[in-house]
């Protein structure tokens, strides 16, 4: 479901380097790796009803963890806390039990028939869960350009031109392109990039604004540059601010999507629930006889 998330959604929280997120898939899969064969014994124990119902609780569980608390309250704590319910929901579900049932529910002959279906059934919905679960953090992006313009500092044109903001106007390909690259660690760099070129960019308008009130001895050049200086310190000091709406953004669009994964795990909940069980029938040799002492 949301599992190839993971990373990107740790990175965001945890304010992490791209590329740094997958060693949580690592700590996830240890929590899968560890219910995998517990979920095997406890199948003889009990049942694979039962086994398919643990399971797909603690997946509920875990997405709604991480769609609620590790967004509101991100630590490590949090994250790790929903990434063992996701983790313990996988090792309980995914091939033991499922295996068992078709074999407790298929004649010898048609097992082979039924493994390949449920096979196909598991790649289907690996190949488009994610392509629907993306659409979330699709339209949370969309937000994200407008937001961030909206932080950043206006500049002066001059003492008879009004302040503009970088977002008023139209932002080139490469720009866009930098932005929708970066992460919670790099934004505001990317933005101070940003801006420092849109500046230069509008260099000779800024001069011609700038020349006529500046003091007599006090070349545009100098004035442009002291004021360039400035406005890439007051994107530097809206660091926390800006960090934190790239974060909150993002993270709706990671709430939603963890969410609809909230939504299939409780589809395929309430589907084991309503799994009639069928009871193992054991043919017994008539020619059998039994000694007793």
């Amino acid at each position: 479901m949301g599992v190839i998330f993971i990373p990107q959604f740790g990175e965001n929280i945890l304010k992490l380097k791209t590329g740094s997120g997958g060693y949580l898939v690592t700590l996830m899969a240890v929590f899968s790796g560890f219910c995998a064969p517990l979920g095997g014994k406890l199948i003889d124990k009990f049942s694979a009803k039962f086994i398919l119902i643990l399971g797909f609780s603690c997946t509920l569980i875990g997405t709604l963890v991480m769609s609620t608390l590790a967004i509101s309250y991100p630590s490590i704590v949090t994250l790790t806390i929903g990434l063992a319910f996701i983790g313990f929901g996988m090792g309980f579900t995914m091939g033991t039990p499922l295996n068992y049932l078709i074999q407790a529910n298929v004649s010898e002959n048609e097992t082979a028939s039924a493994q390949a279906t449920l096979s196909l059934i598991r790649s289907i919905g690996v190949a488009i869960s994610p392509n629907l679960l993306i659409n979330f953090i699709t339209d949370a992006a969309k937000n994200l350009q407008g937001n961030l313009m909206a932080l950043m500092p206006k500049i002066s044109m001059g003492a008879n031109a009004p302040a503009q903001s970088f977002g008023s106007g139209s932002i080139s390909p490469e720009a866009l392109a930098s932005l929708q690259s970066a992460d919670v660690t790099t934004v505001v760099d990317v933005l101070k990039n940003f801006a420092s070129s849109m500046i230069d960019k509008v260099a000779p308008m800024i001069k011609q604004g700038l020349s006529k009130s500046l003091p007599q001895g006090v070349s545009p050049d100098a004035a442009l540059a002291t004021m360039k200086t400035d406005y890439l310190s007051q994107i530097e000091s809206s660091r926390a601010a800006i960090e934190s709406t790239f974060q909150s953004t993002l993270n709706s669009g990671f709430s939603k999507l963890f969410l609809g994964a909230a939504v299939i795990a409780f589809i395929g909940l309430v589907l084991s629930i309503i799994l009639k069980g069928k009871e193992k029938t054991v043919k017994v040799d008539p020619n059998l006889t039994v000694k007793e002492d």
